[in-house]
């Protein structure tokens, strides 16, 4: 394991070698771009594709939440099954789905079995792909860095996530199916990348000699991950409500968020960067973490940061003018762009104090954002078509700003993480 400073240094490599040339997390956090470059046009044209099939809002939502309710089973099972690999496995696993999701949406009718068969390898390769970023930083990132590495590879994916919806919208403008095959070449990117990365930093694949977290445990049942997963809840619950929140948020921007986006782009010029705007500002906030925690911590900038954040969404209700709506959903981006980061270091610090259930632990911080992604199309569906899409964006940031103050009360500075608890529920087993 090595620090932020010393990946980001070249090493003494022979030339010619990307090796010589790229640090592993520049390499990785470029795969990772191209893949959410992808993600992000198929999640900005999905909502929408879905929304003219279907007869409502509110089943377009349902339709979307299925590929969270997948996403929440592989938190669950992953950490089951995949207890000892390391991020190249989940790359590899990534890779075998990816280019199902843009396919089934060109290659079949759009039948609502197709749709939900759609949702489901995005739940999947999604889980994956989040499974793959907790191991690449445990493995490569000394834990004093994980604030920095989770703000760079933060900012970098923010970057994909805004300007893919602009290229979308330039896509869909020359044919509907044109934002799919975008979506596959760059997918298609994203794996001859991949495919240097292992031909250039072998050394970088295998964990450290002797971390627990790579200690392949004896065969798991579900009852006994459930049990482990009851255990940590107890010990992390307000975060993991902090997280489920946070992300609801980001559910509902990716889905009744990018209906506000279309139809502001009908009326006002500039309407098109409803959605650019809410990812704009993860691209430079991410590179502060780390240095925004020192005068409070990493827990406490990070619920500061959400209520901020939350305060701002609720002027929805009352805002009306697109020019006003696209600013005040940049600024309380610009603290939530705070706010992530730090809450995902915090979940590494506790994966590397953890030892042989840190693979438990990133499975069920994994699924706050499953179950907020199945429950919060549904809710910004049903609530959209009440209250109206702009009032909907004011609900959920109410509920971000109750999480973030209930958080900053209940939170103690130190969490001690329950290891006896979990190796008596081993040893029943």
């Amino acid at each position: 394991m090595i620090g932020f400073s010393t990946f980001l240094r070249r090493k003494n490599t022979p030339p010619f070698s990307i090796k010589s040339w790229f640090p592993p997390i520049i390499v990785y956090a470029l795969i990772s771009f191209f893949l959410c470059f992808a993600d992000a046009i198929m999640s900005y044209i999905a909502p929408v594709e879905i929304e003219r099939h279907v007869s409502s809002e509110l089943l377009m939502g349902m339709i979307i939440s299925f590929s969270s309710f997948v996403g929440f089973f592989c938190d669950m099972f992953f950490a089951q099954w995949f207890h000892g690999k390391t991020f190249v496995f989940f790359l590899f696993g990534v890779f075998a789905t990816t280019f199902l999701f843009p396919l089934s949406f060109i290659a079949v009718p759009p039948w609502v079995p197709v749709l939900l068969f759609a949702m489901a390898i995005w739940g999947i390769y999604f889980e994956l792909m989040k499974f793959s970023d907790f191991h690449f930083i445990h493995t490569v990132v000394h834990k004093d860095e994980h604030a920095k590495a989770w703000g760079l590879l933060e900012s970098i994916l923010s970057l994909a996530y805004f300007v893919g919806p602009l290229v979308a919208t330039f896509l869909v403008s020359i044919h509907e199916d044109a934002p799919h095959y975008g979506a596959l070449g760059f997918f298609a990117v994203a794996l001859f990348g991949f495919i240097l990365f292992l031909q250039s930093y072998r050394l970088h694949h295998a964990p450290k000699e002797g971390d627990s977290l790579y200690v392949v445990p004896k065969k798991i049942s579900t009852l006994q991950e459930l049990r482990v997963w009851a255990v940590l809840w107890k010990k992390i619950w307000p975060l993991y409500m902090f997280i489920f929140t946070t992300i609801l948020v980001d559910s509902t921007f990716w889905t009744v968020g990018t209906l506000i986006s279309e139809r502001l782009r009908e009326t006002h010029i500039y309407g098109g960067l409803f959605l650019p705007m809410y990812t704009l500002p993860s691209l430079f906030m991410g590179l502060f973490a780390g240095k925004l925690a020192r005068p409070f911590g990493k827990k406490r900038i990070a619920f500061i940061s959400g209520g901020i954040a939350g305060l701002l969404l609720a002027l929805c209700f009352i805002v009306e003018s697109a020019l006003a709506l696209i600013l005040v959903v940049f600024f309380s981006s610009v603290f939530a762009a705070v706010a992530r980061p730090e809450i995902y270091a915090t979940f590494e610090d506790y994966i590397a104090r953890i030892g042989k259930s840190g693979n438990d632990l990133i499975g069920l911080q994994n699924s706050a954002g499953s179950v907020a992604y199945i429950v919060g199309p549904v809710v910004a569906g049903a609530l959209a078509s009440v209250v109206g899409d702009r009032q909907t964006i004011g609900v959920m940031g109410l509920t971000l700003m109750s999480a973030s103050f209930i958080a900053l009360l209940v939170v103690p500075r130190k969490i001690q993480m329950p290891q006896k608890e979990l190796e008596r529920i081993e040893s029943l087993y």
